[in-house]
């Protein structure tokens, strides 16, 4: 099979920021419905314990990814992390949302 290049639009710099922020909410959203890190949370926590580490630097994170629904999940088994989000073209405000609806402990 031949090698497709494929890019990802909302990463081009051409990409309206409408555009952009529209699909890092869309995937936002279905991140959050179906949860597909869900089986990674054991693997997570246990790291995130056995290392001590309690922040987390989220690289490419669009809309904040997981972190809304992983955070309080990481929580449960008595692992309080910080999320620092970071990406090329950010979803301002799905970061101040995150920020704001986890008292700054997404920023």
């Amino acid at each position: 099979m031949k090698r497709l290049h494929l890019i990802e639009i909302h990463d081009q710099d051409w990409c309206p920021r409408t555009v952009r922020d529209g699909e890092t909410d869309y995937l936002q959203f279905v991140i959050a419905t179906t949860k597909p890190y869900a089986a990674m949370v054991p693997i997570l926590a246990a790291a995130l314990q056995r290392t001590g580490t309690r922040q987390v630097l989220d690289l490419c994170s669009g809309a904040a990814g997981p972190w809304l629904w992983l955070q309080p999940v990481l929580a449960e088994r008595g692992v309080s992390v910080s999320v620092r989000l970071t990406d090329k073209y950010p979803n301002l405000e799905a970061f101040r949302r995150s920020n704001r609806l986890t008292h700054q402990s997404i920023s």
